[in-house]
Formats: structure tokens, C-alpha cells, sequence
């Protein structure tokens, strides 16, 4: 196919929100990061959210990682 594909994976030991944007830009650091994103900029993220259930389920993205984490 010719795709390249990049997967990158950091450990996040709570949903404490510095837990979550520091796992979150170690995760994102390999990629290329996120210094092309500057104020005023429109963002999508297309989260896995497959069904509703609480974060506890562990089901879909923890919100804390959906909408905290870059606040």
C-alpha cells in the first residue's frame, strides 16, 4: 500500500490532569508534536466514543484525556 504508519504509546499511571498532558505529549513528542498548533486555531480530535458509559468502564476516552488534557 505504501502508508507509512507512526504509532506512538506513553504510559499514564491516574487521569490527574498533569498525568494526562505530560502522557499525552510523550506520547505526541515522537510524532512531531504539537508546535504547529498555535492561539486561535480550530482543532478536530476524533475520539473513540462507541458507546455512552462512565469513565470508570474504561468503555471509551476518558474525558480528562479528551478535553483536559490541553486546556
Amino acid at each position: 500500500m505504501g502508508m507509512d504508519r507512526e504509532v506512538s504509546i506513553a504510559r499514564c499511571e491516574s487521569y490527574e490532569p498533569t498525568q494526562v498532558k505530560g502522557a499525552l505529549t510523550a506520547a505526541l513528542a515522537p510524532l512531531g508534536g504539537l508546535d504547529w498548533v498555535k492561539p486561535g486555531m480550530k482543532i478536530a480530535i476524533k475520539a473513540n466514543l462507541m458507546m455512552r458509559a462512565r469513565p470508570e468502564r474504561a468503555a471509551t476516552v476518558h474525558p480528562e484525556v479528551a478535553v483536559g488534557g490541553y486546556k
